[in-house]
């Protein structure tokens, strides 16, 4: 009888880890306000971990957003992401919007 290692069966129930996601967003300066509040609503209110909120006024009167939490990938965990990306994109002041997941870094075994 071969004995699993007790956190190999914790990951196992626990499902996939957090992945760090990064939301841009381009706004006009007067909406800067609401679409900070619908992020940290949004994505606060569903257990993702707000990891960096950055914020870059522009020289044409824009805003450049950056939005950084921690959430699991799977079905589920994606939805909260496509709401805040539906609620943005419906915005008059929001020009620009993209997210990607950024890459794991994985130490090298020996």
């Amino acid at each position: 009888m071969r004995f699993v290692p007790l956190t190999r069966v914790r990951a196992a129930r626990q499902g996939r880890p957090p992945v760090p996601v990064t939301l841009h967003a381009e706004c006009a300066a007067e909406a800067e306000a609401k679409v900070r509040a619908l992020c940290i609503l949004t994505l606060t209110s569903t257990g993702a971990h707000l990891l960096a909120f950055d914020s870059h006024p522009q020289d044409d009167g824009t805003v450049l957003l950056r939005v950084t939490v921690a959430m699991t990938m799977d079905g589920l965990g994606a939805n909260p992401l496509e709401q805040l990306v539906d609620q943005l994109s419906g915005e008059s002041g929001v020009r620009g919007l993209r997210w990607r997941a950024e890459p794991r870094v994985t130490s090298p075994r020996p």
